[in-house]
């Protein structure tokens, strides 16, 4: 209950920072915001859990608790102090959507009970349920007059669509580094855990990097990163697949920056595009979609992630044939996700990429 009441608090401030950014923000600099509100996810998934540890270490775990709790009245104070009055409300006329609620409840609720299920076949069974029930909130979605996705969330033609299953499609791709890969390197490596947990903050570092470096590109440049993203992502996946068996720490830690800096260079782009072009009535639909489409892809990605390691053998005791084999096939078939996000990308006019903007953009500096 406690940990479900966290959770509801957690997804109400972070959808309120994102509704809260085009308000708050000229159009000209939101893609520096998003580099920086995507660079605090960085430094919180890097910064955390060494805080935790730390607590649990010198004082005691319910410290790591207690010093959230302070965290959280500071925050507080400075909302409070930065917040305008005036901006725009919710209309009072709008009904809360229980039925598609209910049923995106049902399905996060599927995909964690893919981590308790004893079989391959039964965790494909849930993972199939949460998908449909996430695909039937859709169609009711788009059929109500009171949208809880922005209307063109379905179309990889449209901006909106192709940016927002970018983001998706690179959000699955860290479900395998955040989940698997420390358990995989002490298996194979035979390191430390507090060395296998670096690999995961090297992720964390390096998004929080690229995005901070890539915050301020032009139009021009930005289709160049979000072309190189994607790819990134996969040369640092079949690296993984290939590497994580061989005795090479190194190769290992540049394939996962190559997945943090992948995405991180690209993220607060596409999420500036998922705002750009959104319809003006459904803006603030759209900027909370971004840190719910982050949550649900990880959501995915981790039971796809547990399904391929059951298939693999890789259970209780951990034998080093069955870690062997998950490191292929797991960073190998997720490797898929940014292939496809290569395509998605590629398919839309706004983000394929072109040397005719260049060029143009060139001619008009000289």
């Amino acid at each position: 209950l406690g940990r479900a009441i966290q959770g509801l608090g957690g997804g109400i401030v972070i959808g309120t920072c994102y509704a809260l950014i085009p308000d708050l923000f000229d159009r000209a600099i939101l893609p520096r915001v998003f580099a920086l509100v995507s660079g605090a996810w960085g430094i919180a998934a890097l910064v955390g859990p060494s805080l935790g540890g730390l607590l649990a270490a010198t004082i005691s775990w319910r410290g790591a608790f207690v010093s959230i709790g302070a965290i959280l009245i500071v925050a507080l104070a400075l909302a409070v102090q930065a917040i305008p009055p005036g901006l725009r409300s919710v209309d009072p006329a709008r009904r809360m959507p229980l039925g598609r609620l209910t049923l995106i409840l049902i399905a996060a609720v599927s995909l964690g009970l893919t981590a308790h299920a004893s079989g391959v076949i039964t965790q494909v069974m849930f993972v199939a349920s949460a998908l449909g029930l996430l695909v039937w909130s859709l169609k009711l979605d788009q059929r109500s007059p009171q949208h809880l996705f922005p209307s063109a969330i379905t179309s990889l033609k449209d901006p909106l669509g192709a940016s927002f299953w970018t983001l998706f499609l690179l959000a699955l791709t860290t479900s395998p580094i955040d989940i698997f890969l420390p358990l995989l390197v002490q298996s194979l490596q035979g390191v430390s855990p507090i060395v296998a947990g670096y690999f995961h903050a090297a992720e964390a570092l390096s998004w929080t990097c690229a995005a901070l470096a890539c915050a301020g590109l032009s139009r021009p440049h930005v289709r160049i990163a979000v072309a190189i993203g994607p790819l990134s992502c996969l040369l640092g996946l079949l690296g993984l697949a290939w590497n994580l068996r061989a005795d090479s720490l190194i190769v290992i830690g540049a394939c996962v920056v190559l997945i943090g800096a992948g995405i991180g260079c690209c993220w607060a782009h596409l999420s500036n595009l998922v705002v750009e072009s959104a319809q003006r009535s459904e803006e603030t639909i759209a900027a909370t979609l971004i840190p719910t489409t982050q949550l649900v892809a990880t959501a995915f990605g981790g039971a796809g992630a547990e399904i391929i390691a059951t298939a693999s053998g890789l259970k209780g005791h951990v034998m080093l044939a069955a870690a062997t084999a998950t490191s292929l096939w797991l960073y190998g078939i997720f490797g898929l996700a940014p292939l496809l996000a290569i395509a998605v990308t590629q398919r839309s006019p706004a983000l394929r990429l072109s040397l005719r903007p260049m060029l143009q953009a060139r001619d008009a500096a000289d």
